[in-house]
């Protein structure tokens, strides 16, 4: 089950929620009490469809503390238009950290209409523990086990498993970064400006 939340304990982030679970007699029983992100982003609003027996989801891209901060501005009053749709992402059940979790990843279609401009793959290791994709740098810190970006609008510390090695996969447009690590388990969507 999924939902879509903006809250004052996200630091006024949006986000998508959701819980592992069944339906039981019509009422949804978790599997736990464990809240997932989906994105640890900017995304909103997830909206999901089957398509050839896969479950696809696209996300409102939307970063609702930026738009606070920004609503009396003439600019952002008259545009016809306020945030912009997510790349679909594949959905699945998988195993992350010795945790039951759902991974988003780009469907196979998408990766194979992507430029090498725009998909971008990296390796983080401890002894590449670094990678930069111009405006900004993805960091791992293995005594830690997570991976900071900096110099997105909204950077983010991602908390990953404590494997040595972790693959990313960057998918890059004019507004944003989509960062996939570790084939979805860990994803971030960051805004590379204002606009």
């Amino acid at each position: 089950m999924a939902c879509s939340l903006i809250i004052d304990s996200m630091d006024g982030r949006s986000g998508v929620l959701y819980y592992l679970g069944d339906f039981v007699g019509g009422v949804f029983v978790p599997d736990d009490t464990d809240t997932h992100m989906a994105d640890f982003g900017a995304t909103y609003a997830g909206s999901t469809w089957n398509h050839a027996d896969r479950r696809i989801m696209t996300s409102w891209l939307f970063e609702y503390k930026h738009w606070l901060q920004h609503y009396n501005d003439a600019m952002y009053r008259t545009k016809e238009w306020c945030g912009r749709l997510t790349t679909p992402r594949e959905i699945t059940l998988g195993t992350y950290s010795g945790k039951q979790i759902l991974k988003f990843y780009p469907p196979k279609e998408v990766l194979a209409a992507a430029s090498a401009e725009e998909c971008i793959k990296a390796e983080l290791s401890s002894s590449s523990p670094s990678f930069k994709c111009d405006p900004f740098t993805l960091t791992f810190d293995a005594s830690k086990a997570t991976i900071t970006t900096k110099g997105l609008m909204n950077d983010a510390v991602l908390k990953v498993d404590g494997a040595t090695k972790h693959d990313v996969l960057i998918l890059r447009g004019d507004y944003c970064a989509q960062i996939f690590i570790d084939g979805g388990a860990v994803c971030h969507t960051g805004l590379l400006d204002a606009r």
